[in-house]
């Protein structure tokens, strides 16, 4: 599905994006928030290298890293960024208004 910017549904994205981004952010900046954070921090490897000689381990800690940087994209990625990398991500293209046809 192409996504052109400054589109209707372009705005419905990133509307959608910036309400689940503030629910991120509301959850986090608490107290409690930030220590389920720097918890999170040290058990998903995202400070530190994902590799094991054990294989599995090794994806496992892939795998717990991607959840670090998922939460980490919504509290402190722009909006319309996110929106592009996720759109991206799902297979989207995303286009640039004055590159519509």
């Amino acid at each position: 599905m192409k996504i052109v910017v400054d589109s209707p549904e372009w705005y419905r994205q990133v509307d959608f994006i910036a309400k689940k981004k503030g629910i991120y952010k509301e959850t986090f900046n608490t107290d409690f928030g930030r220590q389920v954070q720097a918890d999170l921090r040290n058990i998903t490897c995202a400070d530190k290298t994902t590799y094991d000689p054990d294989p599995v381990r090794g994806a496992v800690n892939v795998g717990m890293r991607e959840v670090w940087l998922y939460i980490d994209r919504y509290l402190n990625k722009p909006s319309d960024q996110l929106v592009r990398e996720l759109l991206a991500f799902n297979g989207h293209e995303v286009i640039e208004k004055d590159e519509e046809q």
